[in-house]
């Protein structure tokens, strides 16, 4: 598949008002490992296209249909998808760092293991996603619904989530010693460390000083506090 040439059949097509040339129809059509990298893909239906390994950074997918498309492993940094529709699209372990995906529609994707480092996410659609395990660090998520989003191992640490509406029963503690998230009351980040809260509890001073020496050994005791504080009878914290 010569990909330019679809493309440049596409512009000539829109340019001439239908007139010559030929709408691309990229329907799923098999882009893996293909070399995309800066091409204006803007407005095309990519609807159930494989694009797993695809090379798209710098690309323009902005208005694009991207519907169930497979875009695993893609690397999509820098990218724009302004408002470009990825419901239900297989979006894991693919490389989001600083793309636009402002106002994108990405009910349903599978985000799982995907780096969204510096991602702009403004007014996405990101109910039902899976994003456990994802890299969040410095994305803009200012108004998003993350309500019925699966956080299980995302890391969230520098993630700006003051306007955000979290699941229930997930809460993020700023301004102690380390960041903390819990999760659907059951699971507690401390750091880079992520264990059910029973582990948390089980835990040996042995084993958490294996996990962070001193200072987080040091830190367990308040971390209980704030499980306590968070996950049961909202008693005060010292």
């Amino acid at each position: 598949m010569d990909i330019n040439k679809i493309l440049e059949q596409n512009k000539i097509f829109f340019d001439s008002g239908g007139r010559i040339g030929k709408r691309a129809n990229l329907c799923e059509a098999d882009l893996s490992s293909l070399n995309l990298r800066g091409l204006d893909l803007s407005s095309l239906n990519l609807r159930g296209a494989t694009l797993c390994g695809a090379d798209l950074r710098g690309a323009d997918l902005s208005h694009a249909k991207l519907i169930n498309a497979d875009l695993r492993n893609a690397d999509l940094r820098h990218a724009n998808l302004y408002r470009s529709d990825l419901s239900s699209a297989n979006l894991s372990d693919a490389d989001l760092r600083g793309t636009n995906l402002y106002g994108a529609n990405l009910r349903g994707a599978n985000l799982r293991n995907a780096d969204l480092r510096d991602a702009n996410l403004r007014e996405a659609n990101l109910h039902d996603v899976d994003l456990r395990s994802s890299h969040l660090s410095g994305a803009d998520l200012y108004c998003v619904d993350l309500s019925t989003v699966n956080l299980r191992n995302t890391d969230l640490r520098g993630v700006d989530l003051s306007s955000a509406e979290l699941p229930e029963s997930t809460f993020i503690i700023v301004g102690e010693k380390y960041f903390i998230s819990i999760s659907h009351g059951e699971y507690v980040q401390v750091g880079c460390q992520l264990h059910t809260i029973a582990k948390w509890r089980q835990f040996t001073k042995q084993e958490i000083a294996n996990l962070g020496g001193d200072s987080i050994l040091e830190f367990h005791h308040r971390l209980m506090k704030i499980i306590d504080f968070y996950c049961k009878d909202g008693e005060c914290i010292e």
